[in-house]
């Protein structure tokens, strides 16, 4: 079981959030879930190289990162360790497809480097967990309206060709 941290501090809809993934489907999808939850201060980064530039330049920019484990590069891990080298007190979420163990490693590796580790976001990622690791309700009177996606036919070709899409399949049993 996935540890979260103790009644978080919540994420006022405001904020600056930037999320890292090298996988621009993912990026979009998260993007979505949270204009839908309120926050329309989101920035999105394929390249975690360019994400810690953009964090160095200005390290209280962002309030939240929402980082992947598995990046060319740069992988997850070592962002967590550059962001607590440079003192990094914005919250951080953790989200991977990788198996439950490693994800709970990360965890206790973010955590043990002094972050605001809020938890871990599976992928693939509900708005219902992403919401309760922001420790935040959509503000009232906040409408449901989100910029509507527009998936180019080459990005979907090129999704399909790198093995973006992850099928997941739900046995039907007829008594």
């Amino acid at each position: 079981m996935l540890s979260l941290a103790a009644a978080p501090k919540a994420i006022p809809p405001a904020q600056q959030i930037l999320v890292v993934d090298d996988h621009q489907i993912f990026l979009e999808l998260i993007q979505r879930h949270l204009y839908r939850l309120g926050f329309d201060q989101v920035t999105t980064c394929v390249s975690p190289s360019e994400a810690l530039q953009m964090i160095e330049e200005a390290p209280a920019r962002f309030d939240l990162l929402v980082i992947d484990l598995q990046m060319p590069g740069l992988d997850g891990i070592s962002l967590l360790r550059h962001l607590s080298q440079i003192s990094y007190r914005g919250a951080v979420i953790i989200t991977s497809s990788v198996e439950e163990r490693v994800l709970e490693a990360a965890e206790r590796v973010g955590k043990a480097l002094g972050l605001d580790l809020r938890g871990i976001l599976p992928k693939p990622a509900s708005p219902e967990k992403l919401l309760q690791l922001l420790g935040a309700a959509r503000p009232t009177g906040t409408p449901n309206v989100e910029p509507q996606p527009q998936y180019a036919p080459e990005l979907i070709a090129r999704a399909l060709q790198h093995g973006e899409f992850v099928p997941h399949y739900q046995p039907q049993i007829a008594l």
